[in-house]
């Protein structure tokens, strides 16, 4: 309930203060407005509803977080007032920037002679209306730094002050790096365009756009970055954040994205133009002068983040982590290769029928798709075998690196993925030839129908091969880890010790680990074989033995692995231990001997949650099925 309120107050003075800010501005422009009218009228009746209604809230509420902040030490470095301080001064320190950046823009078109009213920030407005911004912005900032300064000095324990200003620095890198992208693309086109046509109206915006992004853009982004860095030399968990290395891995993956799709894209009007596309030179260029342009700033993102990446990865210490990290770089990457490159083995598949169907010679109509299809398989098919084939061969390995790589959860979601879309896919191309050919069957006319069932084939077909691949290569993950842990099984020898009462418990158990890991060694003894049990001792890994016997066993000298299950008996109660069937005590005493074996950490399974979740999952996979199947009822219907 105290984190509710806590909400709240915050909330509501967050949102009162925007209102009380951007009110106060409306009414500093009126002050500017040289001639006065309706729209004044209007701009100074709003200003002022917004100030009076926003100034007794947030007096109210501000003042309440205020003293709760005073009397409550856990309350004043909590991390939602942490949020709150660093998200106001986000809040007005980004339309500070922004409104500078108009102020700059329109005088750099100014400069060079072009009119203001192009400026891509800021075209309607004039200096007033900015300075107004500007000004209010920052004497609302100098308020609330005070208390975020004085925070910080009070504060003996500033973790969350610090992950939130690592969050704040990470928004301002974020943007200062969309601005420089921006900036680089808007030179370039003019860059392009003058080269072929000259400089003129039609690309000068483009130039004074351009360098008021990057004027604007490159020291934000340069002092951010630098920041960053240097508090990552300077402390440890800062170098280490969940934070950093999600921001490295998206900015490193969204820029590989862009620069896959836009090459791909730029390729196919290349090689529309090589395969018969009336067009000059100059015209080719002219005309994917945008494209270019946005592909070499994100190549240049691409390649820098990637490296920044490498290093993070590089600077673990924590082996597996690190191993981890640069495995899901790598799935990324062949996720994005392999979908690249199916798409485009799809599109050219279909191209060669239509040539097949009409001419041997290159139609008109199939230039384009043919194109796109050779554009697509040239950008995915090396991205895909240069991140897919390190990945199979780390997974082919029979050392604990190779055990690891089979057993990632990143791996084992990824061909589950294919697979799933794989099957869709299937579904969808099998409906649709079945569609079709049912329709001849039943005397639809069809223009071409040899065209659409070879597409459809070619399409079932080509999606079947892909499933049957990834399919290979999940069924080799799991024939490698049963070789290698059935010589991890083999060298876990397990002692079994029951009470002579219950004698069925050592038979269910040795059962159930025969079944689930058939080469681990298994010794039954019960609870009066005392000599006998403590000269099995010796090489046993672990034992596994009811509640009630662990108590009567004086295991103080043994090393192993204890394996307790709180099995129920007369004048045993175990207090806080779900009552559970003997069965499911069974199965999870032998898969915890399991997992100890293969050397994995053992947690107890899912309850309630775990079910929620497969209910969900449940509901997620009948809604798919559902529009799945609409989709093919219309197109019978149609």
């Amino acid at each position: 309930m105290r984190s509710v309120r806590r909400f709240y107050f915050y909330l509501v003075a967050f949102v009162s203060a925007q209102v009380i800010i951007w009110g106060v501005i409306s009414l500093a422009r009126t002050l500017c407005d040289v001639a006065p009218g309706a729209a004044t009228t209007n701009l100074l009746a709003s200003g002022l509803s917004l100030v009076l209604v926003g100034v007794p809230i947030f007096l109210l509420h501000w003042t309440v977080t205020q003293r709760d902040a005073r009397q409550d030490e856990a309350e004043r470095f909590s991390r939602l007032r942490a949020l709150f301080l660093y998200a106001i001064r986000l809040a007005v320190l980004l339309p500070t920037v922004q409104n500078l950046l108009a102020l700059l823009n329109r005088g750099l078109l100014g400069w060079i002679g072009v009119s203001p009213n192009l400026a891509l920030i800021g075209g309607g407005q004039g200096w007033e209306d900015n300075l107004a911004a500007v000004v209010v912005n920052l004497i609302a900032w100098a308020c609330f730094e005070r208390a975020l300064w004085l925070d910080w000095r009070d504060a003996e324990d500033a973790t969350s002050l610090g992950e939130l200003r690592r969050l704040y620095r990470f928004v301002w890198l974020l943007y200062g790096l969309t601005l420089n992208v921006i900036g680089v693309v808007q030179v370039l086109r003019f860059v392009f365009h003058a080269a072929f046509e000259g400089a003129g109206v039609t690309s000068l915006p483009w130039l004074g756009n351009g360098l008021a992004f990057m004027l604007a853009g490159a020291p934000l982004w340069i002092w951010v970055w630098v920041t960053l860095q240097q508090a990552a030399c300077r402390d440890a968990e800062e170098k280490r954040s969940i934070l950093r290395v999600a921001i490295l891995y998206l900015l490193a993956l969204a820029s590989a994205f862009s620069v896959l799709i836009s090459a791909s894209v730029f390729i196919s009007a290349g090689l529309r133009w090589a395969l018969g596309e009336n067009q000059a030179a100059a015209d080719f260029i002219f005309n994917n002068g945008a494209l270019l342009s946005f592909v070499i700033p994100m190549g240049v993102v691409w390649a820098y983040f990637g490296k920044q990446r490498a290093l993070q990865v590089q600077s673990e210490s924590d082996v597996p982590r690190r191993a981890g990290l640069q495995r899901l770089y790598g799935y990324a990457l062949s996720l994005l290769g392999t979908l690249t490159t199916f798409l485009g083995l799809l599109q050219l598949t279909f191209a060669m029928i239509d040539m097949l169907v009409d001419t041997i010679v290159i139609p008109a109509f199939v230039r384009a798709p043919l194109a796109s299809g050779l554009a697509l398989l040239a950008v995915g098919l090396p991205v895909w075998l240069a991140s897919w084939r390190p990945l199979q061969t780390e997974a082919h390995r029979m050392d604990d690196a190779g055990d690891h790589a089979r057993r990632s959860v990143v791996r084992k979601g990824y061909l589950y993925l294919l697979l799933f879309a794989c099957v869709v896919g299937i579904m969808v191309s099998a409906g649709m030839l079945f569609y079709h050919l049912i329709s001849i069957m039943l005397g639809q006319p069809y223009d071409e129908p040899v065209r659409v069932l070879a597409q459809s084939g070619a399409a079932l077909l080509l999606v079947t091969n892909w499933l049957v691949y990834h399919l290979l290569a999940l069924r080799g993950d799991g024939r490698q880890a049963q070789l290698a842990l059935g010589e991890e099984h083999a060298a876990f020898p397990t002692l079994i010790v029951q009470a002579t009462e219950h004698g069925g418990f050592t038979e269910q158990v040795a059962l159930a680990l025969k079944r689930t890991a058939p080469r681990l060694p298994v010794v039954i003894h019960y609870l009066e074989d005392v000599p006998g049990l403590l000269g099995d001792l010796g090489t046993v890994k672990a034992v596994v033995m009811p509640a009630e016997v662990a108590l009567q066993l004086d295991l103080k000298d043994y090393a192993g692995q204890r394996v307790v299950v709180p099995l129920h008996a007369e004048k045993y109660i175990w207090c806080g231990v779900a009552r559970r069937k003997p069965a499911e005590l069974v199965e999870e005493a032998a898969r915890s001997v399991r997992l100890l074996a293969e050397g994995q950490p053992v947690s107890a399974p899912g309850g309630a949650w775990m079910i929620v979740g497969y209910i969900l999952a449940g509901l997620v996979g009948l809604q798919i099925l559902s529009i799945l199947g609409s989709i093919l009822f219309s197109l019978v219907i149609d």
